[in-house]
């Protein structure tokens, strides 16, 4: 079949569709920070992390304090020597520590949050495979505040059914 036959054949076929009152299907977008926010069955893992996320957040202010002490000390010396050699060299050290500790427990933060989710991102996947169904759509597309989505007609924006859907028909 040469492409000219193809390309008519494929007008036919829609044409038909079209002329039989089949509705193509939707596509839609929905909030992705919002579902998550929203969505109860992610409150666990939001707490959980939250939790995590206070107690380093309370260490790393103790290291902080410790190393504005030693500048307070440092900026308090008269003369420079040894001891002042020895206090800038524990000052850096403390910033160190402190700049180690934060990007080890940004890391290990974002590893417990990825952890935690994996199980409900599984179930809410497919709770929207679902949702899809019920609201026609072949492809719900995720956007963060409309970060993805260059435009779209608010009649296309499925955050607040999905959210709705979600916390009704996908608990844990």
């Amino acid at each position: 079949m040469n492409a000219m036959h193809k390309t008519l054949w494929i007008f036919a076929a829609a044409f038909a569709l079209f002329a039989s009152g089949c509705k193509p299907r939707d596509v839609g977008y929905a909030d992705s920070s919002r579902i998550v926010k929203e969505v109860t069955r992610f409150q666990s893992v939001r707490d959980s992390v939250n939790h995590y996320n206070e107690n380093w957040n309370k260490e790393a202010r103790d290291l902080d304090s410790l190393a504005k002490d030693l500048a307070a000390q440092i900026t308090g010396m008269k003369k420079a020597g040894p001891a002042m050699d020895s206090l800038v060299q524990k000052y850096n050290n403390k910033q160190r520590d402190l700049q180690r500790f934060v990007q080890a427990s940004t890391e290990k933060s974002h590893k417990l949050e990825g952890e935690l989710m994996a199980p409900h991102l599984k179930k809410i996947n497919e709770c929207l495979q679902d949702f899809l169904k019920v609201n026609h759509l072949l492809l719900l597309l995720g956007t963060q505040q409309g970060g993805t989505i260059l435009a779209g007609d608010n009649s296309a924006d499925y955050s607040d059914k999905a959210i709705e859907y979600l916390n009704t028909n996908c608990k844990e």
